[in-house]
């Protein structure tokens, strides 16, 4: 079984080392409600998010709409609310469960697909000593503006059908994306031995790509079966079965 690393944060640092991966990473700090008030004055949105959460649980997003005035939503809940700086502070300080570290993100001003945002989730398997991208989709958002996770309703589509709906050049951000993801999936590996990756990026509206999150742990079989791309079901099922034989 290779390592898994829920840190959020401590995965990011690792990747801020390599010049080629830091300028696609969104700024991240440990949530404070003074770190919260300087990122949401310097960035459009922000994710507030636990440290060590998975599945889009426990996620906090906010927008701000025009000065002094921002919109909270969740991934608790469909309901979306208002505020000023002070009082938004305070009400996503309130949602954060006591003991448990969150961390605050830079949002990205995301590529939308039929008015809904989405996000990339790129497998890596590495086969001997080579790292292999065996599969690829975008996950369109629910109502819920707050994920786009599978597990809270997001919908899968294929990568190359939300990007021609942008009207983006897809030949170049799809390359772009398969380059990051395995510049990312080589430090990960060489730092902690991993040769299984799940990387979760996003494609901006003008089509630049930033890393959201690394998956350590990520779903394969299932994830790909409800995704219903046989031949890509089939490539990454071989490669997880090879590794499992071999390494486990």
């Amino acid at each position: 079984m290779q390592r898994v690393v829920a840190s959020k944060l401590k995965k990011n640092n690792l990747l801020l080392k390599d010049p080629g991966i830091a300028p696609h990473i969104p700024k991240t700090a440990w949530f404070s409600v003074e770190a919260l008030k300087k990122m949401l004055k310097d960035y459009a949105a922000v994710f507030v998010k636990p440290d060590r959460g998975f599945c889009g649980n426990g996620i906090i997003r906010i927008n701000r709409l025009k000065r002094d005035q921002y919109e909270i939503c969740s991934s608790f809940t469909d309901e979306v609310k208002t505020a000023d700086l002070n009082n938004t502070c305070s009400m996503v300080a309130g949602l954060i469960k006591p003991g448990i570290p969150y961390i605050i993100q830079q949002g990205i001003d995301v590529a939308t697909y039929k008015g809904k945002a989405f996000d990339v989730r790129i497998t890596m398997h590495r086969l001997l000593d080579k790292w292999q991208l065996t599969g690829w989709f975008a996950r369109v958002s629910t109502n819920n503006k707050a994920v786009t996770n599978w597990s809270k309703g997001g919908k899968l589509v294929p990568l190359e059908k939300v990007l021609a709906a942008n009207k983006l050049n897809a030949t170049e951000i799809s390359r772009e994306l398969a380059d990051l993801a395995h510049q990312i999936s080589h430090t990960f590996g060489s730092y902690y031995g991993m040769r299984v990756l799940g990387v979760d990026m996003a494609v901006d509206r003008k089509g630049g790509v930033w890393f959201i999150e690394a998956n350590t742990s990520p779903i394969v079989r299932k994830l790909f079966k409800d995704y219903g791309n046989k031949q890509m079901y089939n490539k990454a099922l071989n490669a997880q079965a090879f590794i499992e034989k071999m390494y486990s």
